[in-house]
C-alpha cells in the first residue's frame, strides 16, 4: 500500500511539474514577446522623435528663407524699375488659401510690399514701363512679375467678377486708389467705376 501511495506521489509530482514547466514556458514566451514589442516601440519611438526634429529643422529653414527672401525680391525690384531700395520698409509672402493654392501653384508667390507713404503710385507706373520676369531679376523661370497695389478680399473678388463677367466687352479693366475702373475700348472716354455686383451688370447690359 506504501509502494503504492509512493508510485502514485511520484507521478503527482510529474505532472504537476510537467505543468508548472508548460506554463512557466508559457509566460516565459510571453514576456519575450512583450520585450520585443517594447523594444520594437522604443525604436519606432526613437525614429519619430527624429523626424520631429527634422520637421522643425526644415521649418525653422523655410522660415528663415521666407523672411529673408521676400525682402530680396523687393530690392531686386526696385533696382529694376530704377527705384530707391529704402522705400521698402517690409516684405512678406501672402499666403495662398488652398483653392487659389491649387489653381496658381505654377505661378509665382505672390509678395507683398510695404512702401514709406507717398511712393506707391510712383513704383506702380515705374513698373509699367518696363518689362519685369523671373530671369530679368535672376531668379529661375521666365514668368513675368507684375506689381499691383494690395486689395482687400472683397476689392479683389470684385475686380475678378468684373473681368470674368466683362470678358470680351470691355477691353480696359484696372484698379487704382482701390476704385476698380471700367472703359470700353480706346475711343470711348467714359470710365466707369465699379462698386458692387449691381453696377456689372448694368454695364453688361448697356453693353447687351
Amino acid at each position: 500500500m506504501h509502494q503504492i501511495l509512493r508510485e502514485l506521489r511520484k507521478e503527482v509530482r510529474q505532472v504537476i511539474q510537467e505543468e508548472l514547466q508548460g506554463s512557466l514556458k508559457y509566460f516565459f514566451d510571453k514576456i519575450d514577446d512583450y520585450e520585443r514589442k517594447i523594444q520594437k516601440y522604443e525604436k519606432f519611438t526613437k525614429d519619430l522623435e527624429n523626424r520631429c526634429t527634422d520637421l522643425q529643422n526644415n521649418i525653422k529653414h523655410i522660415n528663415i528663407k521666407y523672411e529673408v527672401n521676400p525682402n530680396e525680391i523687393a530690392k531686386k525690384i526696385s533696382v529694376a524699375i530704377s527705384q530707391n531700395p529704402n522705400d521698402i520698409t517690409n516684405a512678406y509672402i501672402k499666403q495662398k488659401s488652398p483653392s487659389n493654392a491649387a489653381r496658381k501653384k505654377d505661378q509665382l508667390a505672390t509678395i507683398n510690399v510695404i512702401l514709406r507713404e507717398g511712393v506707391r503710385d510712383t513704383w506702380i507706373d515705374a513698373s509699367k514701363n518696363t518689362k519685369l520676369s523671373a530671369a530679368s531679376m535672376g531668379l529661375e523661370g521666365g514668368e513675368k512679375v507684375y506689381l499691383r497695389e494690395c486689395l482687400t478680399p472683397s476689392t479683389a473678388y470684385l475686380l475678378w467678377k468684373t473681368k470674368q463677367d466683362l470678358k470680351g466687352l470691355s477691353d480696359y479693366i484696372w484698379c487704382k486708389h482701390g476704385n476698380i475702373l471700367v472703359r470700353k475700348n480706346e475711343r470711348e472716354k467714359k470710365i466707369i467705376i465699379i462698386r458692387s455686383i449691381a453696377d456689372i451688370n448694368k454695364v453688361n447690359s448697356s453693353h447687351g
